[in-house]
């Protein structure tokens, strides 16, 4: 027993012995609940910036709304603005300097002959080679010169680009976007003829050809519209139209 008290003492002296007094446990804990009110309030900024961040998203959100949708009647139709945006193609890259310079050009000079006797330019190729490259190019193009009237990109991976009921009302919202003289009467037909009253026929006639029709003659010789079938649409009846 000595032997293991002997050694014990021997160990232990080994461990410094530390002496704290009651005026040293209060000023660590005065520090404790300082450090702790600092970091309280730190988080408390943190929060504040992060609600400032999220509201001035939200503004930002709400102003990028009125810019790419005016005439977007949400909940009208249930349709998503990034639905819209992948159907008018804004996110698609357009041809480099230099590149498919002869279609494009073919392109061009149809457009700028009114008295062409096809009034329609089809752009038919094998999936993966341009087409909608070419067509983003050129929409961008018209856009830019006041002469697009409205677009549709079939992208068979968003099922409401395979539905023929959403194809004229959103070549529609278009129209009223490039031309907002015409978006009252489109606007008017959109939100009174849901679009389940109408067959495609109809609203091809009341959304898209009667608006186009009551521009200027002038505007409507210079009007053009591209449109752009996607490989592999779902619905048959979308491509019989």
């Amino acid at each position: 027993m000595k032997e293991a008290r002997d050694r014990l003492g021997a160990s232990s002296s080994r461990f410094g012995t530390t002496r704290i007094n009651k005026e040293q446990i209060h000023r660590l804990r005065e520090a404790e609940y300082t450090a702790y009110q600092r970091y309280h309030i730190a988080l408390e900024v943190l929060l504040n910036q992060v609600m400032g961040a999220n509201a001035l998203v939200d503004e930002l959100r709400e102003d990028v709304r009125e810019v790419i949708a005016p005439n977007l009647h949400e909940g009208d139709d249930g349709i998503d603005e990034s639905i819209i945006r992948l159907s008018y193609g804004t996110d698609l890259e357009i041809c480099e300097p230099g590149t498919r310079v002869e279609i494009l050009t073919r392109i061009r000079n149809w457009a700028d002959d009114a008295n062409h006797s096809q009034q329609i330019f089809w752009l038919n190729d094998a999936a993966g080679t341009g087409k909608s490259t070419v067509a983003t190019t050129i929409a961008k193009e018209w856009q830019g010169q006041g002469r697009l009237g409205g677009r549709f990109f079939f992208n068979p991976n968003v099922a409401l680009d395979q539905d023929i009921r959403r194809f004229c009302r959103i070549v529609a919202y278009d129209i009223a976007s490039n031309h907002p003289q015409l978006a009252p009467s489109i606007n008017s037909i959109l939100i009174a003829s849901p679009e389940d009253t109408m067959d495609f026929a109809m609203q091809f006639v009341r959304l898209i050809l009667d608006p186009l029709q009551s521009l200027s003659s002038t505007t409507t010789a210079a009007e053009c519209r591209t449109q752009r079938t996607a490989d592999g649409a779902k619905d048959q009846a979308l491509a019989d139209q």
